[in-house]
């Protein structure tokens, strides 16, 4: 298994395109940031991308039971 399964899921927004709506968020697990899911590039903003990752991360961290935390932003 490429990360630890102890490992929380960590939630960042990223910079995915141009356009009108230019931000998308990931979950990654592990040290290293072995990939869970990727959004569409669908949010106008930083915020709301890490909002809409963030409830997303909490759906699939109690299906894995893991901790959920986002990066650049405040520890949940």
């Amino acid at each position: 298994m490429p990360f630890d399964q102890a490992a929380p899921l960590e939630v960042r927004a990223e910079a995915a395109g141009g356009g009108a709506k230019p931000w998308a968020w990931t979950i990654h697990r592990g040290a290293t940031r072995c990939l869970v899911v990727r959004s569409r590039p669908e949010y106008r903003d930083r915020a709301e991308a890490l909002e809409a990752g963030l409830k997303a991360a909490r759906k699939v961290g109690a299906r894995l039971g893991a901790e959920v935390v986002v990066r650049d932003g405040v520890l949940t």
